[in-house]
């Protein structure tokens, strides 16, 4: 590779590797060389407790050296277009052609884009009849269809239990051709290769009775067994979560409709407080970061929270080190939890409600207290926090005037909870989006309802709080709503249709969320757009460990 001078770029440390607390094998030439790769700048992937899991994982094997590479920010981006240099690793600065296998981590749609470009400027051709090495293996994906045309292997699911047995099947395989090591590595639960399998109308079928069919979701039965990562690599510069990351728990105990999580990563499971405890400890010793987040879907509802807090508070407040959850839901004992976590002063609250009232809540499966959020309002208050952040959901089935209206009404009552113990109103900041029917929940064949629609319920809701200066809205794009939607949805017809589109993004600079650029593009290949939408026949032939009934 040519020689770059990172230091022409903006946040070179982006690029450089070397991070404290690296662990990386250098590579040896008999090594199987794997580049993990996130389709998102580094401060977002490096953020993304998944991608770091998996990196350890592979750097812990014997005669394997994983490094890892981001998408470019854009000066650097240009940069390796215009001059003609493949994107590089981290670690060695190898091109990404030059692995064995290039392993994709992607959990949201509007990244295919990136994934393409990243193959592209690796030097990789995009399509996977095209390409012999490296392998491209693609993790994170709900729904993998859209992108058969680019991805050699997806792996479904949860992969910490399915590692090691993929990392040996891909070593015995790696001087055998393309097709002998996804035939081999389709053996493993979890791998899905979609050469093997075929489309006929909406439905996918294997080509062969040997490959495995259906599809079936691979899960982390014990939490317990495994406690990734065991070592927090420590960037050089700013990150988008910046902290201290501990996973408490998988899945979701609650039976919220609209949620694909809860589907996706059941059964739910926790991991025992003492072994979260020392994990804590023994990750703080060697990072120091002063702000530590406890993850879950739902930690609120983790047993022994209350426990564990006491337990680890007393030994970070004496270090000034702040413990944190992500938002909230209101239930009994929620207020205990705020005030245990109280002794670091934070600016704000953050609760996810969904609905305005409890009718739509119970019909939706958010299970609120409106008592307990009114008590939550003054005990943030009492407690000298100022903002108030909540989510909200606009475009629920059944969802009528009345309770977009609503929405406005609880945001009113509890900030007079909130005036009526401090004598003034907080800042409330509502986060609203739009309600997308994602496949695997049990609203999946429920529609999106369109922009005009969805423009008269903002206007509403405006209209509704226009009075309380105090008050702000942040309604979702909805551009980027319809096409998460679509592709969350579709099936590998629309493959060629996204490659299309990868490729006026490069040469006409045209955006790829630009929904009239994918109508066009849809024409073009016979594609009405809108079929996809109500359909989940694109993925009958994928199994979660739970099954989603309809509502």
């Amino acid at each position: 590779m040519k020689n770059i001078d990172l230091l022409k770029f903006q946040k070179p440390g982006r690029y450089t590797g070397g991070e404290w607390n690296l662990n990386f094998n250098p590579p040896k030439s008999t090594d199987l060389r794997i580049c993990l790769c996130f389709p998102e700048i580094y401060e977002i992937g490096m953020s993304n407790l998944g991608f770091r899991i998996i990196h350890e994982i592979f750097n812990s094997q014997e005669n394997l050296s994983c490094e890892r590479c981001f998408m470019p920010a854009s000066d650097l981006e240009k940069h390796i277009f215009t001059e003609k240099i493949p994107l590089f690793s981290l670690e060695t600065k190898t091109p990404l052609k030059d692995f064995d296998l290039v392993a994709f981590s992607i959990n949201y749609e509007l990244n295919f884009i990136n994934f393409l470009k990243m193959l592209e400027m690796g030097g990789i051709p995009i399509q996977r009849n095209k390409r012999h090495k490296p392998l491209v293996m693609v993790g994170g994906l709900n729904n993998p269809e859209p992108l058969e045309k680019f991805v050699d292997v997806f792996f479904l699911g949860e992969f910490e239990d399915r590692a090691f047995s993929f990392i040996e099947k891909i070593k015995e395989a790696r001087n055998l051709s393309k097709e002998e090591k996804t035939l081999s590595l389709a053996e493993i639960e979890g791998i899905y290769v979609p050469e093997f399998y075929y489309q006929e109308n909406s439905h996918i079928l294997p080509k062969d009775k040997n490959v495995p069919f259906p599809l079936r979701r691979a899960y982390l039965k014990d939490l317990n067994r495994y406690f990734y990562p065991q070592s927090w690599i420590m960037p050089f510069t700013s990150i988008i979560f910046d902290r201290l990351q501990v996973e408490l728990q998988r899945g979701c105990p609650n039976q919220c409709k609209f949620c694909q999580a809860r589907c996706t990563y059941w059964p739910y499971r926790q991991r025992e407080s003492k072994v979260v405890s020392e994990r804590i400890r023994a990750l703080y010793k060697t990072t120091g970061y002063e702000a530590i987040s406890l993850l879950g879907l739902s930690v609120i509802d983790y047993q022994g929270l209350s426990g564990l807090l006491d337990e680890i508070i007393p030994y970070f407040k004496k270090k000034r080190v702040a413990i944190s959850i992500p938002s909230l839901r209101p239930v009994k004992g929620t207020t205990e939890i705020i005030k245990k976590l109280a002794y670091a002063k934070k600016p704000g609250l953050t609760l996810a409600l969904e609905a305005g009232n409890e009718k739509l809540r119970n019909f939706i499966g958010k299970n609120i207290d409106i008592d307990e959020c009114i008590e939550v309002a003054r005990i943030a208050a009492h407690l000298g926090y100022r903002h108030l952040k909540l989510y909200f959901m606009l475009g629920l089935p059944g969802e009528t005037t009345e309770d977009v209206v609503s929405i406005g009404d609880t945001l009113e009552l509890l900030a007079l909870a909130y005036r009526k113990e401090k004598g003034f109103f907080p800042q409330v900041n509502a986060t609203i989006s739009y309600f997308n029917p994602k496949p695997f929940s049990p609203f999946q064949n429920y529609g999106l309802e369109d922009k005009p629609s969805f423009d008269n319920k903002k206007n509403t809701l405006r209209k509704r709080i226009s009075k309380n200066k105090f008050m702000k809205l942040n309604f979702s794009d909805f551009d980027k709503t319809y096409l998460e939607h679509l592709l969350s949805k579709a099936d590998r017809r629309i493959s060629g249709l996204i490659e299309d589109i990868f490729y006026q993004e490069l040469k006409l600079k045209d955006s790829f969320l630009n929904i009239g650029s994918w109508r066009r593009s849809g024409q073009k290949y016979g594609l009405n757009l809108d079929l996809f939408l109500n359909s989940t026949d694109s993925l009958e032939h994928v199994r979660t460990n739970q099954k989603i009934i309809q509502a």
